[in-house]
């Protein structure tokens, strides 16, 4: 089954610029990095595969997004953490889905560990580096095992620690379907294959 097909479409925005999304078919277990230079539809992209960006300026084309808003998970480049503690941020897709406290715990706990960031579950926000704020936002992704997962630009400050978990992360999910935005192609983690992508057109 296809994750996500974007076919000759493109966004206009509402200072009157138009900008075409990258033609994509993506398949389950799929990895894509799109590339491009700042405000030629990266995000706009990423945006729209996770029903963030709203369709009414789409221009033309086709956005075809079967796999379903749950099962769909989203990284963005400096990721919010609300009060609470780390664990607490963690969880809180699974209280969305109805989970039962004790079962979300043990999940966001799994997934914490996952990202090594199980040292962090009982900080706040305050005082986390980046590379740690990112690892606790892929693990918050991650922990409701989604179909599809959206990084906008999410890898530039990943630590070294991050970066490796996030390989073995994605090697043991080998049909997690993931895009990436990047300014340029970026370095991956070990072992991960990708797709290369480059980013639509820009007009007036």
């Amino acid at each position: 089954m296809i994750v996500a097909v974007v076919s000759s479409a493109s966004v206009r925005f509402d200072d009157g610029r138009t900008v075409r999304l990258p033609e994509l078919r993506i398949a389950p277990g799929e990895r894509v990095v799109v590339v491009g230079r700042n405000g030629t539809g990266k995000s706009t992209l990423l945006r729209v595969l996770a029903r963030i960006a709203v369709a009414d300026p789409l221009v033309g084309g086709t956005v075809d997004l079967p796999t379903a808003a749950a099962d769909t998970a989203f990284v963005a480049a400096r990721p919010y953490l609300l009060r609470g503690t780390v664990l607490w941020n963690v969880e809180l897709p699974l209280a969305a889905r109805g989970v039962p406290r004790a079962a979300r715990r043990v999940r966001a706990m799994a997934a914490l560990a996952e990202m090594g960031a199980e040292s962090l579950a009982a900080r706040t926000r305050v005082g986390l580096s980046d590379g740690e704020v990112q690892r606790v936002a892929l693990a918050r992704a991650l922990v409701t095992e989604p179909r599809l997962l959206l990084l906008d630009e999410a890898l530039a400050s990943l630590d070294e620690v991050g970066a490796t978990a996030l390989a073995a992360a994605l090697r043991a999910r080998e049909d997690l379907a993931v895009v990436a935005a990047a300014p340029a192609e970026p370095a991956m983690p070990p072992g991960v294959k990708v797709r290369v992508v480059r980013s639509g057109e820009t007009s007036s």
